[in-house]
Parts: structure tokens; C-alpha cells; sequence
């Protein structure tokens, strides 16, 4: 029996998540101050969220693609694909965050550092199984 999921040997996958959180933490460092820093000098959480995602779009993107899944394809045909997943994890997070501050009355701060958890690693399969399928 071997060790993979679908095609994707286990130990190429767990390859892959230790250098996407080894950019992730570092990232998401840098976000989550970037957040804390605007939203304490007075832009609400969408606004602070909405400018961390776009900043972190073009910031990853290049990290991801080279470092993490070493993808060789060629950049424009993966951009796309790569706005589309944080795209919609954009939204979603937006929707959580709301719904943690305004229904579950979760502190913002606290409600973003949990999102950010919880992202991390919807994102790291989406990019993985829809994005850089074809990686190495």
C-alpha cells in the first residue's frame, strides 16, 4: 500500500504545508499587524481585511509558486486561478468576521486570529488541488 492522497505522495504534501506555513506564519505575522495597526488608527475590519487580502495576494503569489508547490508553469496562467482562491476566501472570511463580531460578540482581534488559523489551511489545499495541481 502506498502513501498517497490521490496521486500526491504524503510525504511531498507534508513537504509542501511545512514550506507553506513556513511562509504563511511569517506572512500572516506581517498581516495580522498590518490588520491591528489600521484598524486601531480607525479603518473598520472589512476595510483592514479587504487591504491585508490584496497585499497578500501579490506578496504570496511568487512565494508560493516558486517556493512552496515549485511550480514552473507559466505565471499568467496560474494568476488567475490563484485570485479566484483567495478571491473567495476573502469573502468568506469577511462573512465569519462579521458573523463572530456581531452574533457571537468575539472581540475582532481575537475573531481575525482564529480566521487567519482557519484559512491558512482551506487555503493551502485549494492552491495545492485547484491552483498547482501539477506541481512538484
Amino acid at each position: 500500500m502506498t502513501n498517497t492522497i490521490g496521486s500526491l505522495p504524503v510525504r511531498q504534501l507534508l513537504s509542501q504545508w511545512i514550506r507553506f506555513s513556513i511562509v504563511g506564519i511569517k506572512a500572516n505575522i506581517v498581516y495580522y499587524l498590518l490588520y491591528v495597526l489600521m484598524t486601531a488608527a480607525g479603518l473598520s475590519p472589512a476595510v483592514s481585511v479587504t487591504m491585508v487580502y490584496l497585499f497578500g495576494i501579490v506578496y504570496t503569489f511568487w512565494l508560493n509558486k516558486g517556493f512552496v508547490f515549485r511550480d514552473r508553469g507559466l505565471a499568467k496562467h496560474k494568476f488567475a486561478s490563484y485570485l479566484l482562491v483567495y478571491g473567495i476566501a476573502w469573502g468568506l472570511n469577511l462573512m465569519t468576521l462579521e458573523f463572530m463580531i456581531s452574533r457571537l460578540g468575539i472581540n475582532h482581534f481575537v475573531a481575525q486570529g482564529v480566521l487567519i488559523c482557519v484559512f491558512a489551511v482551506l487555503t493551502f489545499l485549494a492552491l495545492r488541488f485547484l491552483v498547482f495541481r501539477g506541481s512538484l
